[in-house]
């Protein structure tokens, strides 16, 4: 085997996380002895629950708490099919796991909610199924159960071993934990998942569909769930609704969060610890909730983020030296189907908020290419029709065309597929990644809307936007510690390396050093080189008129001026309810 593959073996699939949890099984093994078999088998059958959890619990912050719910389904499933239809026991195990991911699917509109209400949501949703597997309404058994479930056959070989079932189930969490770490935890996917994960809203304006990703992972999450069900109830040949209530579900959640969020072989690890802990304590088991409870407070006040943790910058390595970058990255990324920039066109447009009419009947032609300055006072609606243009506020009338296509009613994340990016009063970056990752989120953002780059050159453009943006000496430092004007040119980088038509930059200027700050008019020049169109909202007057081709002035919602920016600031009006005497020497 090549140095190069046995390298990448080393560093994409067996991480250092996989060792300490294939040694604590070990571990566990040799102390129970003859007894742990058993213990193997929950292992490796809430470990692939767990692994599933971690995906959106973990790694997409998810707070979803039925997951023993879907491993139900699995099992009702497979017993359902095996027992009452006569179906194959590895078709049916298939079918547990299908059914689950089906019905994880079904539910996850439900991830559309956040925080506490997406908790409550699935802690109801748990109920509800337990509820009415208990009354046995269309589920077999009811509360007592469903019994004779048969072994699970494979090709006149038959499963009916503890050790049988433990091997298959350990097999199958290994299987399923470094597919999922190469899928998930890596790469452009994993920014994503982490870009939901601290910012929503970010990642909408990045061209990601939250929903959908969030959709995929519930899915996969349920259908790993599923499937452990299946084996559980091929292994038990008993299954019944006290098996999969809410507090199975807690408990996997707590196996996540005590082993590491961020990391799916942290979720292996709190499960080892949870089931092995019981038969450890032996005769002392009744202190088996204490003991857990000391170890979920021991990882709030000492781990927070779990006991194996994940290093920053884990998915993707340093940077790469500048020189090479540079041989690399000759090209800039360029944006996908048309060249140059967008044409904006807003007619009628407005926006109320109540009895406040923040945006008023705003009749405006942005022509590509342009560096479109836009100013007035605080409160004229700048900010607001800046979320208008990209979607991350409906329009209460009027409308926006794009390039002639009407916009008015798409979202976010399909405006800026379509070309549209934006920036913020407050710096936006991801601290969950690097700087390099942050940065290449801007690639991300190019290839959600249909830009292909090259993989190999990826890292290598980032590096070199970050040269272009005046970051390259923050390549190296964590994102947690980046200052304001620090993480603004991380921010700019990420614009740079994307292929952007149509950019919106909200007061990039404010908490810039003055190095910092000509730093960011290189950008905006190196985008107007590119063809982009750039609307760019700022108080710092002066640093408006050196880069914009046009001045567009708002006032109480309403446009006020536009034209060419020597011939707006000398507009009396203008100067009456913006300007003042502030450029009064320079326009004399």
């Amino acid at each position: 085997m090549s140095s190069a593959a046995t390298g990448w073996i080393r560093g994409r699939v067996v991480q250092p996380q996989i060792w300490i949890a294939l040694v604590l099984i070990g571990i566990c093994a040799a102390v129970l002895g003859g007894e742990s078999e058993p213990v193997l088998l929950a292992v490796g059958i809430w470990g692939i629950a767990a692994v599933g959890l971690g995906l959106v619990l973990g790694f997409a912050g998810q707070i979803s708490l039925c997951q023993a719910t879907f491993v139900g389904v699995g099992a009702y499933a497979y017993g359902i099919l095996t027992t009452r239809l006569g179906i194959p026991t590895v078709v049916a195990l298939a079918g547990g796991a299908l059914a689950a991911g089906a019905l994880a699917a079904f539910v996850s509109p439900i991830l559309r909610i956040r925080g506490y209400y997406l908790a409550i949501a699935t802690i109801v949703f748990s109920l509800l199924l337990s509820a009415l597997a208990v009354s046995g309404i269309g589920v077999p058994g009811g509360s007592s159960g469903l019994s004779g479930i048969p072994y699970i056959e494979v090709g006149g070989l038959r499963l009916e071993t503890p050790r049988e079932y433990a091997a298959l189930a350990l097999g199958l969490l290994t299987v399923f934990a470094i597919g999922s770490h190469l899928r998930y935890g890596r790469g452009r996917r994993w920014r994503a998942i982490q870009s939901i994960r601290h910012d929503e809203a970010l990642a909408d304006g990045m061209g990601l569909n939250v929903v959908g990703i969030k959709r995929e992972l519930f899915t996969v999450s349920g259908s790993a769930a599923g499937l452990a069900g299946g084996i559980l109830g091929a292994a038990f040949g008993f299954i019944a609704p006290s098996q999969f209530t809410f507090s199975e579900s807690f408990a996997l959640a707590l196996a996540v969060f005590i082993g590491g969020s961020l990391s799916l072989w942290g979720a292996v690890l709190g499960v080892v610890l949870l089931e092995v802990s019981g038969p450890l304590l032996g005769d002392a088991g009744a202190l088996h909730g204490l003991l857990i409870g000391v170890a979920a407070l021991l990882t709030v006040r000492l781990a927070p983020q779990g006991w194996i943790r994940r290093r920053e910058g884990d998915a993707h390595g340093q940077a790469l030296p500048l020189a090479a970058s540079r041989a690399t990255a000759a090209e800039p990324v360029k944006a996908t189907g048309r060249d140059g920039g967008a044409d904006l066109t807003m007619t009628g447009l407005g926006r109320s908020f109540g009895s406040l009419h923040a945006v008023r009947d705003v009749d405006l032609q942005i022509a590509p290419g342009t560096v479109v300055g836009l100013i007035g006072p605080n409160g004229a609606g700048k900010t607001t029709l800046l979320n208008l243009i990209a979607g991350e506020v409906r329009a209460s009338r009027g409308t926006i065309r794009l390039d002639g296509r009407d916009v008015t009613g798409l979202s976010a994340y399909r405006r800026a597929r379509l070309g549209a990016a934006r920036t913020y009063q407050q710096s936006r970056i991801i601290t969950g990644l690097s700087v390099i990752e942050n940065i290449q989120l801007g690639l991300d953002a190019s290839a959600a809307a249909g830009v292909t780059v090259p993989r190999g050159e990826r890292h290598a453009l980032a590096v070199a936007a970050a040269q272009d943006a005046g970051a390259a000496h923050l390549l190296a430092k964590p994102t947690g510690s980046l200052t304001f004007g620090e993480r603004r040119l991380v921010e700019l980088a990420r614009l740079l390396v994307s292929a952007r038509r149509l950019a919106l930059l909200d007061e990039p200027f404010s908490g810039l050093s003055h190095s910092e700050g000509e730093a960011l008019g290189q950008v905006i020049r190196t985008l107007k080189a590119r063809g982009t169109t750039v609307i760019l909202v700022e108080h710092a007057i002066p640093f408006v008129l050196s880069l914009a081709d046009e001045l567009v002035v708002l006032d109480q919602g309403r446009l006020m001026a536009a034209g060419a920016p020597d011939e707006v600031v000398r507009l009396e009006t203008v100067r009456e309810c913006y300007l003042g005497s502030v450029l009064e020497g320079e326009v004399s």
